[in-house]
C-alpha cells in the first residue's frame, strides 16, 4: 500500500458534480479469489462483491452511478436531500463539513442525548448528529441516473436464517465458508504479520479455528490475549492460557510481527476517528501509529448474531437505557425513549415483525445498529492504519443459516456445529462469566457432524492460492517523530480540553451544567473507559460550534480543541449589530486596537440588510479574535444573549456598534481594576478617561 493519504480514501459526491465521480472501491473486499483494495482494484472486481469485507464501492458506467457497501455497512452511506439536490459520502463528518457553509443543517439534540448513555455505541439504525443527514440502511444500494439525475435506493437481496444447519445444504454452506477463509488465512499467514485475538468468550474462540487449521502456519501467527485486571481480562487471560497450552502455541509472541510504523500526529488521529467512528461510539481505541507493512488482524466481531446473545425482548433493551438515564436530567430520558421507540418501529416495519415481544426485533436491532457502529466502524478505522481486519463471523454466507432446528431449539446450536466440526477440542474449555453451552446441544452438534463428517482430503485439495494478489507494501521506514501528542496520549489531550474553562463554558451554555457534571463524574468513578461520557460531549460541542459559526473555519478536530487549551480570553466583547455599516469600522477599530490583546470579539449580526456582513467578514479574516454569528432579526436583547452563550472570557463587555472606546487602554485598565478589588462589575465614564476605574 502506498504512503498514507487519508483524504483519498473518502469521497463526497453531489448531484451538481456527478461528472467528477470515478469508479473505485473505498476499503477492501473479501472475495473468493482474494482481497481487493484501493491499490489492486480493477473494475472487473466489482462482479465479485458479495458483501464481505469493509467497503463502499462506486461504479460509474455510461448510464448510471451505482454505490454499494458491505453487508454490515461498516463505513455507512450518508445522504443529504433537499429540493432535488442531494449529496452522499462514506463519512458522516466529511459530508457535514462539505455541506455546513451552504446548506441548512440542524443539530440533532435527540441523537446527542442518546450518545450520552449509549453504552459502547449508537443504537440508532439511521440517525446522525445532524437532522438533515441520514445514514442509509446497511443493505442499501444507491443508483443515480446520469441522464435524469434522479436517485433510487434499493435493497440488496441478502438471505437470512433460511437454511437448516443440520441438513446437507446447511453443512455445505458451512464447509464453503470454512474453505474460503481457510484459503485466505493459508495465504496471508505464510509471511507472518498475522494476529488472532483470544479471550475467554465465544466469538474469538470460533475465529481461532482458522489459526489452528491444518492449512495455516501457526508458528508464524501471533495469538493475542490481554493480560490486566480491567473488565474481565484476568479471567479471559487464564482461559486463553489454558487453550494455548492444550494446542501448543505461545500467547503474545511478537516474533513474526513487523512492528515498523509511522507515528501519526494528533491531527491525523482525530481526523481519522471523526471521519469514521467518533460520532457514533463512546469507546475509543486510539492508535497513534500506522504500520508500514500491511498487518492482518483476525477477530470474532459479529459473532453475537450466530448464537443466543440477543434473544431478548426489545423492551428489555429499552428498559436498560431508561435505567442508565435515571441520573441525568429528565429531558434526556424522554428524548432517548422517543428515539429508541422510533427505531423499534422502524425495525418491525422493515422486517415485517408483527409481535412486539418477538426477540427477532433485538437481533435485527443488533445487526442494523450495534454490529455496524461498534464492530463495523472499528474494522473501517483500522484499515486506514494499514491493519486489515478479517472478520469471518460477519461473513454474509453464515447469515443464511438458522441458529437452531425444531429438534434442538438452543440458539447456540449453529455455533456448536461449526466449532465441533473443525476444532472440537476448543469446546473442552470453559467460557468467561460462567457461561456455557448445554451438554445436550453439544451432543446434538456432534451427532450432526458424525452423520456428515468433513471431507478433509477434499478441503486440502481445494485450498488454493487465488487469482487476486494484494499490491506489495512500499518499504518506507519513516524516521519522522511526531511530538505533538502529549504525555498520556490522545485521552490526556481530550481530557484537558474537557477541563478547560472555554470548553466547559461553551458546553454548559448549550447543554446545561448537569450534562457536564455527569460526564465528569463518570471519569472520576470509572477506570475502564473513563472518557466514555466525555467523547460524546466533545463531538456534540464540535458540531454545534460549526453550525453556529458556519462562515468561519472552526477548525478540524485537533485545531478546534487546541484553541480551548490556550489561555482563556480576559474579556469577551459582545456587539449586537443591525444595519450599522456607517459606524461599524470605527467601532471595531477601537476594539481590535485595545492594548489588552487577550480578548475575543463576538459580533452578532442581527439580520442586517446593508453592508454590515461584508465588513464583519473582512475583520474576521484579518483578526482571528473576531467571531461572527448571524441570526434572523430578533432585536438587540436576543442578539446580546446569543453572544453571551458563546462567550468564554473571564469578563464580559457589552458594546453598541455606533460607540467607540476613547482610548486604547480601556479594557486593560478595567480588568486590572476588577482583579485588584475582586469585584464582579467594573465600569467607568467615557468622558473622564484618566480616572476610568
Amino acid at each position: 500500500m502506498r504512503q498514507f493519504e487519508i483524504a483519498e480514501r473518502f469521497f463526497v459526491m453531489s448531484s451538481d458534480r456527478l461528472d467528477e465521480v470515478r469508479t473505485s472501491i473505498y476499503g477492501f473486499s473479501v472475495q473468493k479469489e482474494g482481497l481487493v483494495d484501493h491499490d489492486n482494484f480493477m473494475p472487473e472486481h466489482l462482479k465479485g462483491l458479495e458483501g464481505n469485507g469493509v467497503y463502499v464501492s462506486v461504479e460509474n458506467s455510461d448510464r448510471s452511478i451505482v454505490i454499494r457497501q458491505d453487508a454490515v455497512g461498516c463505513f455507512g452511506i450518508y445522504l443529504y436531500r433537499e429540493d432535488g439536490y442531494f449529496a452522499l459520502s462514506n463519512s458522516f463528518y466529511e459530508l457535514f463539513s462539505f455541506l455546513v457553509k451552504d446548506r441548512k443543517l440542524t443539530f440533532n439534540r435527540a441523537f446527542a442525548d442518546h450518545m450520552m448513555i449509549a453504552g459502547l455505541c449508537c443504537h440508532s439504525c439511521k440517525e446522525t448528529p445532524v437532522e438533515e443527514i441520514s445514514m442509509l440502511p446497511r443493505d442499501a444500494v444507491v443508483t443515480i441516473s446520469k441522464t435524469s439525475g434522479e436517485m433510487r435506493i434499493d435493497r440488496m437481496a441478502y438471505s437470512y436464517s433460511a437454511v437448516d444447519p443440520t441438513t446437507v445444504d446447511g453443512l455445505r454452506i458451512i464447509d464453503e465458508w470454512y474453505l474460503k477463509w481457510a484459503s485466505i488465512f493459508s495465504r496471508v499467514s505464510e509471511n507472518g504479520n498475522v494476529v488472532f485475538d483470544l479471550s475467554g468468550g465465544f466469538d474469538s474462540r470460533l475465529a481461532l479455528i482458522f489459526a489452528l487449521s491444518p492449512f495455516s502456519c501457526l508458528d508464524k501467527i501471533k495469538v493475542n490475549s490481554i493480560d490486566n485486571d480491567l473488565h474481565t481480562h484476568a479471567e479471559d487471560f487464564a482461559i486463553a492460557t489454558a487453550i494455548a497450552k492444550r494446542f501448543g502455541f505461545q500467547l503474545n509472541c511478537n516474533r513474526h510481527l513487523d512492528s515498523r510504523a509511522r507515528k501519526l500526529s494528533l491531527d491525523e488521529i482525530l481526523k481519522l476517528y471523526m471521519r469514521i467512528r467518533m460520532p457514533f461510539s463512546d469507546e475509543m481505541h486510539w492508535c497513534e501509529k500506522r504500520y508500514l507493512r500491511r498487518r492482518f488482524h483476525v477477530n470474532g466481531l459479529g459473532g453475537e448474531v450466530l448464537r443466543d446473545h440477543w434473544d431478548v425482548p426489545a423492551v428489555k433493551i429499552l428498559s436498560g437505557f431508561m435505567n442508565a438515564a435515571g441520573s441525568w436530567p429528565e429531558r434526556l430520558g424522554d428524548s432517548n425513549k422517543r428515539l429508541l421507540e422510533s427505531e423499534i418501529d422502524w425495525i418491525r416495519s422493515r422486517y415485517g415483525i408483527s409481535d412486539a415481544d418477538s426477540p427477532e426485533i433485538s437481533t435485527w436491532w443488533y445487526r442494523d445498529s450495534r454490529n455496524r457502529h461498534h464492530c463495523g466502524k472499528e474494522v473501517a478505522e483500522n484499515f486506514y492504519r494499514n491493519q486489515y481486519e478479517l472478520s469471518p463471523l460477519m461473513d454474509i454466507g453464515l447469515s443464511r443459516l438458522k441458529r437452531n432446528t425444531s429438534d434442538c431449539e438452543d440458539n447456540n446450536l449453529l455455533y456448536s456445529i461449526i466449532v465441533d466440526r473443525f476444532c472440537p477440542g476448543l469446546l473442552e474449555f470453559a467460557f468467561d462469566g460462567k457461561r456455557s453451552i448445554a451438554p445436550e446441544t453439544l451432543a446434538f452438534a456432534k451427532g450432526v457432524n458424525e452423520a456428515h463428517p468433513v471431507d478433509w482430503e477434499a478441503l486440502r485439495n481445494d485450498v488454493r492460492a487465488g487469482s487476486i494478489a494484494l499490491a506489495e507494501d512500499e518499504d518506507i521506514d519513516d524516521k519522522t517523530q511526531i511530538t505533538d501528542i502529549p504525555d498520556g496520549g490522545v485521552n490526556a489531550f481530550l481530557s484537558s480540553v474537557f477541563d478547560s474553562a472555554r470548553f466547559s463554558t461553551r458546553y454548559m451554555a448549550c447543554f446545561g451544567r448537569e450534562y457536564y457534571e455527569q460526564s465528569a463524574k463518570w471519569r472520576r468513578e470509572h477506570a475502564f473507559y473513563p472518557l466514555k461520557r466525555i467523547y460524546p460531549a466533545l463531538v456534540a460541542e464540535l458540531i454545534v460550534a460549526q453550525l453556529q459559526d458556519r462562515e468561519a473555519s472552526v477548525g478540524y478536530c485537533a485545531a478546534h480543541w487546541r484553541e480551548y487549551l490556550e489561555s482563556t480570553p480576559a474579556v469577551s466583547v459582545i456587539l449586537p449589530i443591525y444595519n450599522m455599516e456607517k459606524h461599524l469600522r470605527e467601532c471595531l477599530d477601537t476594539v481590535t486596537g485595545q492594548s489588552l490583546k487577550n480578548i475575543e470579539i463576538i459580533c452578532v449580526d442581527d439580520g442586517s440588510t446593508d453592508g454590515t456582513a461584508a465588513i464583519l467578514d473582512e475583520y474576521r479574516r484579518n483578526d482571528a479574535r473576531v467571531r461572527v454569528v448571524r441570526q434572523e432579526n430578533q432585536g438587540a436583547a436576543v442578539a446580546r444573549n446569543a453572544g453571551l452563550d458563546l462567550a468564554v472570557g473571564e469578563w464580559v463587555a457589552f458594546m453598541d456598534p455606533d460607540d467607540r472606546y476613547p482610548s486604547s487602554d480601556v479594557l486593560e485598565k478595567l480588568t486590572a481594576c476588577a482583579r485588584t478589588y475582586g469585584v464582579e462589575i467594573c465600569g467607568g465614564s467615557l468622558l473622564f478617561t484618566r480616572s476610568i476605574c
